[in-house]
């Protein structure tokens, strides 16, 4: 609809929208738009009952606008301009919404129903498994063996690092404490070099002893805890000499038989890799 009003000159630009839109345009031309739009009839009635201003933009009225009176909202209304479509109970839903969280790590290799110990305190999850090196989702059965557990099912056992889990819960309520980082198992190595990207608590058990290296992929400012379990015999990990250490932690760290060694370490981008604690319990 192409429409082109006689020019009539404003009475007063500051007029109240109704009293100023009134005066700009005559009988005939809103007749002529009410019979073409009726949309247009109902928001020209909304500026005529004084619902609106009058708004010039330079030294002559081209526009109109509608002053906002009360706060927007998204709603579901028929209009011009694309909306975002809600109902009020949708905008309900969605002012109260609340994820209860994530929890992402590789899937533990060496069995084919490996279990996951999310600790999110809900059975309300949704649970994605995707192949690291494709980037392929496989056909695997998840269930949920308690509030804090799930268990996936695979056709054969995972290798270390094939696979990678992704848990979301529904709701907020979680169960104390909310674990953020599941320790990720690594195959044991006589070198080892961490990949800092596989999460930042590493756990693994020692069949003989390690040299432990440099992590690969950290991040500046990571913080990564890597836990050792001694099987069979004691154990002894040894620093390599490129990781900074103070003078209070030893180059090497003995883990006696069935007994756990903890290892913290710092990632500066600039600086490299620190050994920030060394211990067995």
């Amino acid at each position: 609809m192409v429409f082109t009003p006689r020019a009539q000159p404003w009475v007063n630009d500051n007029q109240s929208g109704g009293t100023a839109l009134a005066n700009a345009i005559d009988s005939e031309d809103l007749n002529r738009l009410e019979s073409n739009d009726s949309d247009l009839n109902s928001r020209v009635g909304l500026l005529e009952s004084g619902a609106g201003t009058a708004t010039p933009l330079d030294s002559s009225v081209t526009n109109a606008k509608v002053a906002v009176g009360a706060a927007i909202s998204l709603d579901k209304t028929a209009d011009s301009v694309t909306r975002l479509a809600m109902t009020a109970a949708e905008r309900s839903k969605l002012s109260t919404l609340a994820l209860g969280g994530i929890v992402s790590g590789y899937v533990p290799s060496g069995s084919a129903t490996p279990s996951i110990v999310h600790a999110l305190g809900t059975v309300d999850l949704v649970v994605g498994v995707h192949d690291e090196g494709t980037g392929l989702y496989p056909l695997v059965a998840a269930a949920s063996t308690d509030v804090n557990t799930v268990q996936l099912t695979f056709a054969a056992a995972p290798a270390a690092n094939q696979y990678r889990y992704t848990i979301v819960a529904k709701s907020a309520l979680l169960a104390a404490p909310q674990v953020r980082d599941v320790p990720v198992v690594v195959p044991y190595a006589a070198s080892m070099t961490l990949n800092a990207a596989a999460g930042n608590s590493l756990l693994t058990t020692a069949t003989g002893n390690i040299l432990l290296n440099e992590p690969a992929n950290g991040g500046d400012g990571q913080l990564l805890l890597f836990r050792v379990i001694a099987s069979g015999a004691q154990r002894v990990i040894t620093f390599n000499a490129a990781l900074k250490r103070p003078t209070s932690i030893a180059s090497t760290l003995t883990i006696p038989s069935g007994q756990r060694g903890t290892v913290g370490l710092i990632f500066e981008s600039t600086y490299g890799w620190t050994v920030t604690t060394a211990f067995t319990a």
